[in-house]
Formats: C-alpha cells, structure tokens, sequence
C-alpha cells in the first residue's frame, strides 16, 4: 500500500493494482498489474513503481498505462521520489543501485 496526496494506492492477492481517494475511501481506478509482481508498490506525482523478479515497471495513475522501465540481472527492489526511481539488485557478491530519472518515465507513459 502506498498513500501520496489524496490517492491511496494498494496492490491485492489477486493481482489488481486499485487506487482509492483517500478522504472519501472511493474506488477511483481498478487495473491488472504486470504478472509474478512483488507486493511491494510506490507512488510518486501520479506514478506507480512496482517490481516483478526482474523487472521494474511504472504505472500511470491517471490512464493505467503501464512500461517497462527497467530489466536487472537479479532480483530488483524499486522505489519511487521527486527525482526518479531507485532501484537495486545483486549480482553475486556484489549490491548495485541505478537511477531512471522521473522525465523520462514521464515521457514515456505519455
């Protein structure tokens, strides 16, 4: 679950990513999330950040469109701020941290 502004977020059992206005508890926005995904989400400026094993995905609240923005070789955390989104994973012995900048995740969900 994650709440920003006037919008909480949750991500169900059963695969559904719904968006809720957090004053009057109103189902505003009821999507399918991407298949295998953690239960792990974001929001940041009307964007959804969600992970599935490899995978990074942001998620417009507004359309429900939904891009892949970033592949790891491993198992990936992500998050989500003003700036952009964070995400890590590890690789052998080794942690690594890359950025995808808020623009151009904005670009792309457009």
């Amino acid at each position: 679950m994650a709440l920003r502004a006037n919008r909480v977020v949750v991500l169900t059992r059963s695969g559904r990513l719904q968006v809720f206005a957090a004053a009057t508890q109103e189902k505003r926005s009821d999507w399918a999330a991407p298949a295998g995904i953690s239960s792990h989400v974001d929001v940041q400026f009307g964007v959804a950040v969600l992970t599935a094993g490899k995978k990074v995905f942001a998620v417009s609240l507004k359309t429900g469109r939904r891009i892949l923005v970033a592949t790891a070789p491993g198992a990936v955390r992500a998050e989500i701020e003003a700036p952009g989104i964070a995400y890590s994973y590890n690789t052998g012995s080794g942690g690594h941290v890359r950025f995808i900048r808020f623009a151009k995740v904005e670009r792309a969900l457009r």
